[in-house]
């Protein structure tokens, strides 16, 4: 830097800290005279001082502005992520994180930082390093690949059924404690999310919007090469596709049966 002399690894790092020296602070407040350099900041600015905050996630209790940062904040329980990157094709939940992600890793694009495998762009060599995962563990199951070892044991509860957590309610199991707590909401009678196209009501936003897209958008991009059925999800071809190949992956190690799906393979363990 110029101005105090302070050295840094990557030139976008230097043209951010310049601004401090700058009396052009970049982004300002619309509802006080508070500026900031950086805009994830002035968002947390607003965030915290100027935001109403009235509409509640049911599932952690974070209140959100407004119904569009409720539903991208529901996006973190899912699991979805909407927004992609379309530079490194990196997916996120919100498109605050997907500016945020621009503004760190593609501010400059540099040929050394360009993965020669898949293609994707990265801010330094290190972060290439660390951030590309051409997951080359398979699950020799379900034909599934993973980007470790570790990650391939962990996946393996889903065919052994040793799960972490189960609902006493219908005995069904989960590896995570966020995937039982949404599944207990199923097991309420209360149902806060109605459709604005018919009369049906869930007891989940993700639900909601996959009855959306499935119901009323006709959504589904995913077909069967063998018999031309279409689905909504990836996963609904899956299980179908063994229809057709007469795989059964999920086996019980108590009586030997063996099922094509999860679903029928939870409800058969009920009965041990």
């Amino acid at each position: 830097c110029s101005t105090c002399g302070k050295a840094f690894v990557e030139k976008s790092h230097l043209i951010r800290h310049e601004k401090i020296h700058s009396t052009d602070r970049g982004y300002s407040c619309t509802n006080c005279s508070y500026t900031s350099t950086r805009l994830d900041k002035l968002k947390e600015h607003q965030q915290k001082h100027h935001s109403a905050k009235k509409l509640p996630c049911h599932l952690c209790g974070r209140r959100m502005s407004s119904a569009k940062t409720l539903k991208e904040h529901m996006n973190t329980h899912t699991g979805e992520k909407p927004y992609e990157c379309e530079i490194c094709h990196e997916k996120l939940f919100s498109k605050c994180a997907l500016y945020g992600h621009k503004s760190r890793y593609h501010s400059e694009h540099q040929a050394g930082n360009k993965c020669l495998i898949c293609g994707k762009w990265f801010r330094s060599f290190r972060l290439k390093q660390v951030k590309v995962k051409h997951k080359p563990f398979p699950c020799n199951v379900c034909g599934r690949y993973f980007s470790s070892e570790a990650l391939v044991k962990y996946h393996m509860r889903v065919h052994t059924g040793n799960f972490s957590f189960k609902c006493e309610v219908c005995g069904k199991g989960f590896m995570a404690r966020l995937q039982l707590e949404t599944h207990m909401v199923s097991h309420t009678k209360i149902k806060p999310y109605a459709c604005n196209q018919c009369d049906l009501k869930l007891s989940s936003l993700r639900n909601l919007l996959r009855h959306i897209k499935v119901k009323h958008e006709k959504h589904k991009p995913f077909k069967c090469e063998t018999c031309g059925r279409s689905f909504a999800r990836k996963r609904c071809l899956l299980v179908h596709t063994r229809i057709h190949t007469g795989e059964k992956p999920y086996l019980c190690h108590l009586c030997g049966s063996s099922f094509a799906d999860p679903g029928s393979f939870y409800k058969h363990k009920v009965y041990h």
